[in-house]
C-alpha cells in the first residue's frame, strides 16, 4: 500500500513537472517573420505570402517615428501594401537601456485586440506623454474601465515584454528601426537594415530595388 501511495506521488510530481516545462517553452519562431519573431498576435498589413516584409520597430515617444508615420507611412501604405506587394509589420518598443511607457504600449496591445490599432495609433503619438489609462483609452476610442485593467494585468505587461525581448535581440539602438526581409527559396530572408528615420523617396528607391524581379 505504501508503495503504491509512493509510486502515485512520484508519479504526479512528474506530471507537475511535465506541466512547468511545457507551460516555461517559448512559442515558436513566425516563420513568415524569421527569428526571433515568435508566433504571437502583431499590428501588420498587407497579404502574410508577400516575398517583402517589412518590419518597423516604433516607440511612441519617439519624434522621428511620428514624423515617419505622419510623412512616409502612408505612402508606403499606398503604394506598397495596398497593392499587395510587401507585408507590414510593427513591433513597438524603446530603444536599448530605455523602459516602454505600460500606459502607451498596454493601450496599443488593447487597441490590437479589438481591432482598432490602426486608427488608434495617430492618437497614441499624439498623446505620447499622458500616462493616465482612461484618458489615453478615450483618445483611441476604447472603453476607459477596461482599459485600465488591461493595462494593468500580468498578461498585458508580459506581451509588452515580450516586444521589448524582441527589439532586443534585433539589437536596436535606436527607433525608429527598420528591417526588410525578403523570403529565399530556403525558407531563410536577406536583410536590409535602416536605423533612423529616412524621406520618402529613400525609403521607395530601396523598397523598389528590393522588389526587383531578378533579386
Amino acid at each position: 500500500m505504501l508503495a503504491a501511495f509512493r509510486l502515485l506521488m512520484a508519479l504526479l510530481l512528474a506530471a507537475l513537472c511535465f506541466s512547468a516545462i511545457a507551460a516555461a517553452k517559448p512559442p515558436p519562431i513566425d516563420r513568415s517573420l524569421g527569428p526571433p519573431f515568435t508566433q504571437r498576435a502583431r499590428a501588420t498589413l498587407g497579404p502574410v505570402d508577400t516575398r517583402l516584409v517589412m518590419i518597423e520597430v516604433s516607440d511612441f515617444r519617439c519624434e522621428h517615428c511620428r514624423l515617419f508615420h505622419e510623412r512616409v507611412f502612408p505612402r508606403i501604405k499606398e503604394r506598397y501594401i495596398d497593392s499587395g506587394l510587401i507585408r507590414y509589420v510593427v513591433l513597438p518598443a524603446v530603444a536599448d537601456g530605455a523602459v516602454p511607457a505600460p500606459a502607451l504600449f498596454g493601450m496599443a496591445k488593447l487597441a490590437l485586440e479589438r481591432g482598432r490599432y490602426w486608427t488608434a495609433r495617430r492618437a497614441l503619438f499624439a498623446h505620447a506623454y499622458e500616462s493616465d489609462p482612461a484618458v489615453l483609452a478615450r483618445v483611441a476610442g476604447l472603453d476607459p474601465v477596461e482599459a485600465a485593467a488591461y493595462v494593468a494585468s500580468t498578461e498585458t505587461r508580459a506581451a509588452v515584454a515580450a516586444d521589448q525581448a524582441e527589439a532586443t535581440n534585433l539589437k536596436v539602438l535606436g527607433t525608429p528601426t527598420f528591417f526588410l526581409r525578403q523570403r529565399l527559396e530556403d525558407g531563410n530572408f536577406a536583410e536590409a537594415r535602416v536605423d533612423g528615420y529616412e524621406s520618402w523617396d529613400y525609403f521607395e528607391s530601396l523598397i523598389a530595388d528590393l522588389l526587383r524581379p531578378e533579386r
